[in-house]
């Protein structure tokens, strides 16, 4: 079912050890072979998601959830899995919003601009 899906997929344990990783993980993350069973640590380009993908130092209210990897922003959400009423393993979900960003990009730059009514640059 996993392999299916067009976002990447990428499960660790406790221990950051890779349990699952789809197809669509390795694309984007432009690994050649399965990196089951290595830590997370260990790949690179893997553990540039570390940050975003741990609940403890992702803070909800950051907006900061996405990465540069490869040429490609990739948004990036984590959530446990509860296993044996054990909620040690982590499900990573990564999906390419490069396009969808460059378009909003060129969206927003295509705007007139207005002097006396600026666009908001945050939702304070």
């Amino acid at each position: 079912m996993l392999e299916a899906l067009n976002e990447g997929v990428v499960a660790i344990d406790a221990n950051q050890q890779i349990i699952h990783i789809n197809s669509s993980a390795l694309t984007l993350f432009s690994l050649e072979e399965s990196p089951i069973g290595k830590n997370l640590f260990d790949i690179d380009s893997l553990m540039q998601i570390w940050p975003f993908a741990n609940p403890e130092l992702n803070r909800r209210d950051d907006p900061a959830s996405t990465i540069e990897i490869h040429g490609r922003i990739l948004e990036i959400s984590a959530s446990r899995i509860m296993v044996d009423y054990n909620p040690d393993k982590l499900l990573i979900s990564i999906q390419d919003v490069t396009e969808r960003t460059i378009s909003a990009l060129t969206s927003l730059q295509m705007l007139p601009t207005n002097s006396k009514h600026p666009l908001p640059l945050s939702r304070e």
